[in-house]
């Protein structure tokens, strides 16, 4: 019985997994840098891996990029551990326009921000 309920929560994986890539397209995240985007997307690669400190080298310079990408921000706090630093970032994120990002990243920024 443990065998099948490994299989279908592996079924599951692999399900979630085919639809997030199948879901994809541009408009994830709210920037005006295709650079910084990149960056953004090879730092939560690394993350997924387990690449902490190659993770962070790459949202600070998705960050250099582009200084108000909120999802950048989000992706740091997420990761680094040094509390200056977080502390910095929410409060970067708390003076930020809501109003120009995503339902995705305003809930997130809220989340993040009510979690610190």
């Amino acid at each position: 019985m443990r065998k099948v309920w490994i299989l279908v929560v592996l079924a599951g994986l692999v399900l979630g997994a085919m639809l997030l890539m199948a879901r994809g397209g541009p408009g994830e995240w709210t920037t005006d840098s295709p650079q910084a985007l990149a960056a953004l997307e090879e730092g939560l690669e690394s993350q997924m891996k387990m690449y902490t400190a190659e993770a962070i080298t790459y949202y600070e310079t998705a960050l250099e990029l582009d200084a108000d990408f909120v999802a950048a921000k989000l992706a740091l706090m997420q990761v680094i551990y040094d509390r200056e630093v977080r502390k910095r970032l929410a409060a970067e994120l708390a003076a930020a326009d809501l109003t120009a990002l995503t339902a995705r990243e305003q809930f997130l920024v809220r989340y993040r921000l009510a979690r610190e």
